[in-house]
């Protein structure tokens, strides 16, 4: 009896409920209870919505909803208010199954304006609850789309991106594969792009949905193909891509990335994204003679982005970076910088925190060239670090530490290396098989400068170098006209490349503001015992040098300096007038007055120089 009673009870509630319901379906699609309706869906949602005119169509077909002039507001949490859609039609059909009783067959939307908005804490205005939902949710799902006459505003700041232009499909029928086109401009450039993917009516949850993808922007070139792994949920996407252009900076048009200038530039890679979680892996890029790969993996799930980099070059060069190398510096005159002047990210070293551990084969830094350079660079609240940071040959060693501190206004750099046993030639190999001077560097520098690019802390440099060369060998020629020799002028005429050795040298050189002053410049060899003094100024680059040496036996030579003038990249030595032309006044005096003999004993030189302690010399630094 109690179960009949409540199966009577049951099947009395069911047949109310579904007189309700066929009740309610009457009145939705006779007009009436719509403003009721409305408002419900403003509540859940929590965007206001208003239609001038609403369509709906539940019986004799697919079930229909037709509205003309519908304003969708933004969420509360949006400043200013706003709205985040104006559309002039939209027309929706649904399918619905058990599976999906919400599926849509067709989304039409023609005479839009669309403003999707995501700011810095990753609040998006698109979304029904403020903050994401757990992955993997993805869209509804969807047979048709199409897009007619429809105004995009988009504007992520948490990933740096900003759209302003116009979006459309050519997907003719059901069951055709979805062509969508955009042109417009991102981050403040001309961009023209265009999507191709599967058919919609054969997008499944449980498998992936293909598309390719291609982008043109300020001269770059990006295509590839990808898949939503769980369409349309795209926080589960893979990508692999082509690129090329003329500056690896405006990629930042195409993916918000800021990168650095460079010269004409090709690469490839894929990209996972999973989340919050970008993976790019098979990483090959190249610039002039600069190639680079490895992986580079970013998590923005945080209160400060993260991110871990493994990257490897063959051959690295910094004059392939900089606005110079991207043809964007104004004209000037000279040889190359020396040292870089590439601008130093520092929003992306204030925003962010990481690791990266970065190999190079080879580096070119102007005349310097470094082999099996390998560092590991940290960065932690606006505070890079690079350390250790070390370089190898055979038989020596390089080892340093940089670091940077970008938390205030003017950033500061500290650099610190040292030397032990670094073969100089193979640290300043010139342009010759055989270099004009060989031997191992011993010593190092420490500096201090403020500045945004590594050339303008060079420029405001405070420190010091000291640096011992032992165990080497120099040019006879170079050696002699040090001396200032005339047999060495002789040498060098005749391109002369026997070499003498070399005792020892030392150059120890403090900075002030970016002037370094000899302390003390000297090279010992065989024959000749050269001193030197002068400044170098690393805001121009430029050399002023004088060498004076003096034979350790009698010799005939002219007493002249010699300078080295020039930049650090183009140095350029040549003889001091001055004292030659008095030089040769008294040797013509002599002749005049007394014989040819006597006149050429102003050229002759008794020798009385003492060799150096170079090992007292080499324990110094």
């Amino acid at each position: 009896m109690r179960v009949r009673r409540a199966l009577l009870a049951l099947g009395g509630g069911a047949a109310i409920g579904a007189l309700l319901v066929t009740a309610l379906f009457f009145a939705l699609a006779e007009g009436y209870l719509r403003h009721t309706l409305l408002r419900v869906v403003a509540v859940r949602t929590g965007h206001p919505v208003q239609v001038e005119e609403l369509s709906i169509r539940l019986f004799g077909g697919p079930p229909r909803i037709v509205a003309k002039s519908v304003v969708i507001g933004n969420p509360a949490w949006m400043p200013g208010g706003g709205n985040m859609a104006e559309i002039g039609d939209l027309r929706l059909t649904l399918q619905p199954t058990l599976r999906h009783p919400l599926k849509l067959r067709t989304l039409e939307i023609a005479h839009g304006v669309l403003r999707p908005h995501r700011d810095e804490a990753g609040r998006a205005n698109w979304r029904v609850q403020e903050k994401p939902g757990p992955a993997g949710d993805g869209l509804l799902p969807i047979e048709h789309l199409q897009l007619d006459d429809i105004e995009v505003e988009y504007e992520d700041v948490r990933r740096h991106l900003a759209f302003r232009g116009r979006v459309a499909t050519r997907q003719s029928e059901v069951g055709a594969p979805l062509q969508l086109t955009a042109k417009g401009e991102l981050n403040g450039r001309a961009v023209d792009a265009s999507l191709t993917g599967e058919p919609l009516a054969r997008a499944r949850r449980d498998r992936a949905w293909h598309f390719d993808f291609d982008q043109r922007s300020s001269g770059t070139h990006l295509k590839g193909k990808g898949s939503v792994l769980r369409p349309f949920d795209f926080s589960r996407l893979d990508v692999q891509f082509d690129v090329q252009g003329k500056d690896l900076r405006d990629l930042y048009y195409l993916v918000g990335i800021k990168l650095p200038d460079t010269g004409p530039y090709t690469g490839r890679g894929k990209l996972e994204r999973r989340g919050a979680r970008l993976a790019f892996s098979e990483l090959h890029a190249r610039s002039g003679e600069t190639d680079i790969a490895g992986t580079y993996v970013s998590d923005s799930s945080g209160k400060r982005p993260t991110f871990t980099a493994q990257l490897h070059s063959t051959r690295a060069r910094t004059r392939d970076l900089g606005a110079r190398a991207a043809g964007r510096a104004p004209p000037r005159d000279g040889p190359p910088r020396a040292v870089p002047d590439v601008r130093i990210p520092l929003q992306g070293l204030r925003r962010r925190d990481g690791q990266l551990q970065y190999r190079a084969d080879e580096l070119l830094a102007g005349p310097m060239t470094l082999r099996d350079v390998d560092t590991t660079i940290r960065i932690e609240g606006g505070v890079l670090t690079a350390a250790p940071l070390t370089a190898g040959a055979p038989d020596g060693r390089l080892e340093g530490r940089i670091a940077f501190d970008a938390r205030s206004a003017l950033p500061e750099g500290t650099l610190e290396v040292r030397f032990d046993d670094l073969p100089i030639g193979a640290v300043f190999p010139g342009k010759r098989d055989t270099p004009p001077v060989e031997g191992k560097l011993r010593g190092g520098m420490r500096a201090t400068g403020k500045g945004e690019s590594l050339h303008a802390m060079a420029a405001a440099a405070n420190g010091e170098i000291d640096v011992v060369i032992h165990d080497g060998t120099i040019r006879e020629s170079l050696a002699e006209v040090l001396g200032v020799d005339l047999r060495g002028v002789g040498l060098m005429m005749s391109r002369s490349r026997q070499m003498i050795p070399l005792r020892c040298a030392r150059a120890r050189f403090t900075a002030r503001d970016g002037h370094l002053a000899a302390e003390e410049l000297v090279i010992d060899t065989e024959p000749v015992l050269i001193k030197g003094t002068g400044t170098l100024d690393l805001e121009q680059e430029s050399i002023d040098l004088r060498f004076q040496g003096r034979p350790k036996s009698m010799r005939f030579r002219m007493r002249t300096p010699l300078l080295v003038q020039g930049t650090l990249s183009d140095p350029a030595p040549r003889l001091e007038t001055g004292p030659t032309t008095l030089q040769g006044g008294a040797a013509l005096a002599l002749g005049a007055l007394v014989t040819p003999v006597a006149a050429a004993a102003a050229f002759i030189d008794p020798g009385r120089a003492r060799d150096l302690d170079c090992d007292s010399l080499r324990s110094r630094p």
